[in-house]
């Protein structure tokens, strides 16, 4: 999978976007190339771009990818969701965000 095959800049694509079973990684390895590292790349530029909806899509699709990677991602990378989340006034679905969290801890 190339994450040329999709849409950045489409909610129905970054959602559409299916898990992918990884080699794993070996020495100093980076996942950089990996889908849910993307997505979690390009919520940081919709942020910066002020597109809310788009940057929570990728951060909502990167949660549910990052626990079948062959990468280790820390609280605060799944936390990012739920904060975007809160900042752009979506309480009740910050909670749901969170309570799916929970699921990981």
């Amino acid at each position: 999978m190339k994450s040329e095959n999709y849409d950045f800049n489409n909610i129905e694509s970054i959602m559409s976007i299916k898990r992918l079973i990884y080699k794993k990684l070996e020495g100093i390895s980076s996942p950089v190339n990996n889908i849910e590292y993307i997505l979690q790349r390009k919520a940081t530029e919709h942020k910066k771009n002020g597109r809310m909806d788009l940057a929570i899509a990728c951060l909502k699709k990167s949660n549910e990818l990052m626990p079948y990677s062959n990468f280790e991602y820390s609280t605060s990378d799944y936390l990012r969701c739920f904060k975007h989340l809160k900042m752009n006034g979506q309480i009740k679905e910050a909670e749901k965000e969170e309570a799916l969290l929970r699921k990981y801890w």
